[in-house]
């Protein structure tokens, strides 16, 4: 063996010791061996689970300390990940495969740096040693590992499908409530206005809208009418006169009676009308000519009768 080799496969050991046995923080252990995370990572074996492969019986290894903890182990032959078994077969003896390209070892969770297999140390070294020279503490380069249950494949699918379902519904509610707010304060802005443009309507309307009731009729359209509703009130009668032979002994014997009406049955041919209104005051008696009594009232019913 080389001096070289020899150097190389103490600093490995050295690594790993420090690594599986001391209980230092990996920034300790790097500092105190003047390497990177990701250099000390490089050199440090996997620790044996002491179990065998489920699947082909090869040794079982912890790839780093979470995955001690965690007891998930695996298969450097097979790729295998998951549980360490309980006790069983022992391991057996290793058998030659043909040559394949080495599973990288799966970095501890928190931990910055990159896994390498501790067969390629002298590569792992040379490229430790020129990564120190540009940046002492590069990033780490991801790595995978392989699944090898379907239901481990399913879940972290399933996982991943869930994070990416619970991105997009917390982006569509954030867009939402952006598109409710302002729309809300457009609508808010429009009916402040309304309110603030009835209630000045309301309050001090405009000339434009401003309605005025009305006024009393004169008096004499007033007396006009008067006459009017008092002419049809004595047609009434006479027309009960002539049905019965005499006038009614009360006004409603006659139909029905017109607001402001009083009825003086005199004799049974005889009879006088007093009709009221709020300023007017009439008096008609069954002797005068009802033509002449209703005046300008009669040229309202010719008016009313021409159209």
């Amino acid at each position: 063996m080389t001096p070289k080799k020899s150097d190389d496969r103490k600093l490995v050991d050295q690594a790993t010791e420090l690594y599986w046995r001391s209980g230092q923080r990996v920034n300790q252990i790097a500092a105190a061996m003047d390497l990177s995370k990701s250099g000390l990572y490089a050199l440090i074996r996997p620790l044996s689970a002491d179990r065998a492969c489920p699947e082909c019986g090869e040794g079982l290894v912890f790839p780093n300390r979470t995955t001690e903890r965690k007891a998930v182990a695996s298969c450097l032959e097979c790729e295998y990940v998951g549980e360490a078994p309980g006790p069983g077969p022992e391991v057996r003896s290793p058998r030659k495969r043909a040559a394949r390209h080495p599973t990288p070892v799966t970095q501890p969770d928190g931990e910055s740096g990159s896994d390498l297999e501790p067969g390629r140390v002298g590569t792992a070294l040379r490229k430790t040693r020129m990564t120190d020279s540009i940046d002492p503490d590069p990033p780490p380069e991801p790595s995978e590992v392989k699944v090898s249950k379907a239901s481990e494949r399913d879940s972290a699918l399933a996982a991943v499908l869930r994070h990416q379902t619970e991105k997009e519904e917390v982006e569509a509610h954030a867009r939402d409530v952006r598109v409710r707010r302002q729309g809300l304060g457009l609508r808010h802005i429009a009916l402040s206005l309304a309110v603030a443009t009835a209630t000045w309507i309301w309050i001090w309307p405009p000339g434009v809208l401003r309605i005025d009731p009305p006024g009393p009729p004169a008096m004499w359209q007033e007396e006009s009418a008067l006459r009017l509703v008092m002419y049809f009130q004595a047609q009434k009668i006479e027309q009960y006169r002539i049905d019965t032979g005499r006038v009614p002994l009360a006004l409603d014997d006659a139909g029905p009676v017109f607001r402001g009406m009083e009825y003086v049955r005199l004799t049974n041919r005889d009879y006088r009308i007093l009709g009221r209104t709020g300023r007017v005051t009439l008096s008609y008696s069954s002797v005068e000519p009802l033509d002449a009594f209703v005046r300008t009232g009669a040229n309202m019913l010719d008016l009313v009768a021409f159209n």
